[in-house]
C-alpha cells in the first residue's frame, strides 16, 4: 500500500544497532490534495530531519526528476550523510534508451559529485544490501574527525598548491584551521580578510579536503574567521 506515516524498523547489522525509517514519498505541493498528505510530507521532513543518512531512492526509468532534486536539496540543507539509490535499474539495464536518460539526469547533481549512486532493484533484491553498507559508511564519515596537525599539514600543502587570491589590492592569508564539529563535518579557518575570499576559493578548500580525507556522501560546513 501508499505509505502515509514514517515508519520505524530495528535492525542489527555487523552487531550494530540501525533504525531504518519508511518516509512517505515527497509530492509537489500542488499536488498535495488531501489534509493526510500534508501531515505526511511534513512528518517525512522530520523524519530527514532527525536522521544521520538519508536515501533518496528515485526511479531510475525517470532519471533525476525535478521534485528528486528538491528532496536531494532538503537533505543538504539539513546537512545529512544522502546515498542516492537508483531503484527499478532491472528495467533500465537492457534498454540503451533509458540508461542514457538516467546518465544524461545526473547533470542536475551539478556540485554535488561527492554524493554516492547506488543502482538497485526493491523487487529482486539486487544490490539491496549495498545500499544499507553504503549509508553504514557514510554514518561513520559524518562523525569522522581530523586531529589539527594533520589539518594544518594539509593546508600547508595546499597553500604550495594555490594560495587565495588576492582581492581590493590585499593579500588574502588563511594562518590555521580546526574541525570544531562533527555530524556535520564542520571546518574553521582563520583568515586575515575572510569576507574578501572569493568563492571559487572556498569550493576549491572543500575539494581538496575531500580528495585528502574523504567524506563521500557528506555536506561539509565551512566557516571563515578573522585572524
Amino acid at each position: 500500500g501508499t505509505t502515509r506515516d514514517a515508519v520505524d524498523i530495528r535492525i542489527v547489522r555487523d552487531g550494530q544497532a540501525v533504525v531504518l525509517v519508511d518516509t512517505a514519498g515527497m509530492r509537489k505541493r500542488s499536488r498535495i490534495t488531501e489534509n493526510v498528505e500534508y501531515y505526511s510530507n511534513l512528518r517525512t521532513i522530520r523524519a530527514v530531519e532527525q536522521c544521520d543518512t538519508a536515501c533518496v531512492f528515485i526511479d531510475a526509468s525517470e532519471g533525476l526528476t525535478h521534485q528528486d532534486m528538491a528532496v536531494v536539496q532538503h537533505v543538504m540543507d539539513a546537512r545529512k550523510g544522502l546515498v542516492i539509490a537508483a531503484n527499478k535499474w532491472d528495467l533500465v539495464q537492457p534498454d540503451r534508451d533509458q540508461r542514457t536518460l538516467f546518465e544524461e539526469s545526473l547533470v542536475r547533481l551539478n556540485g554535488l559529485e561527492f554524493v554516492p549512486i547506488v543502482r538497485l532493484s526493491s523487487r529482486s533484491g539486487w544490490h539491496v544490501p549495498d545500499l544499507l553498507k553504503r549509508a553504514l559508511r557514510i554514518s561513520r564519515e559524518r562523525a569522522k574527525r581530523i586531529s589539527a596537525p594533520v589539518l594544518n599539514r594539509f593546508l600547508e600543502n595546499l597553500n604550495r598548491k594555490q594560495q587565495p587570491p588576492s582581492a581590493g589590492g590585499k593579500l588574502i592569508r588563511i594562518h590555521f584551521a580546526a574541525q570544531v564539529n562533527v555530524k556535520p563535518p564542520t571546518f574553521a579557518f582563520f583568515v586575515n580578510h575572510p569576507r574578501l575570499l572569493k568563492e571559487n576559493y572556498k569550493r576549491f578548500l572543500e575539494a581538496g579536503l575531500r580528495e585528502a580525507f574523504g567524506f563521500q556522501g557528506v555536506p561539509l560546513s565551512l566557516v571563515f574567521k578573522q585572524k
